[in-house]
């Protein structure tokens, strides 16, 4: 596996070598344009793994200020009882969907 640079030119002009590379050997090439990388062509299998990768790195993110809205949520309401808790929590649903459907029917 390796990565070659060429430009915009070299590539159309030699594409179809540079996708069997990809296919076969999963080498990278990075397309430039005007002297600047602009794009990267890798095989669909190495797309795939980049692709789940991103999902899995953003739903880690995701799960990872959750923690941390919640941790802040206890820390804040260690006063209220589960029953206030709760209705609490169930005013902001509420108030959430208000203004969510507020703004997706003004759209």
């Amino acid at each position: 596996m390796s990565t070659k640079v060429v430009s915009a030119t070299e590539a159309k002009n030699r594409l179809g070598s540079y996708l069997k590379a990809a296919i076969e050997h999963g080498d990278a090439v990075v397309i430039e344009s005007r002297n600047e990388p602009a794009a990267v062509l890798i095989s669909y299998s190495e797309y795939q793994l980049l692709r789940k990768a991103q999902e899995e790195l953003a739903e880690n993110e995701f799960l990872s200020r959750f923690d941390r809205i919640m941790t802040e949520q206890e820390e804040r309401n260690r006063d209220l009882t589960p029953e206030e808790a709760d209705e609490m929590a169930i005013r902001a649903v509420k108030e959430s969907r208000a203004r969510h459907h507020t703004h997706a029917g003004g759209q």
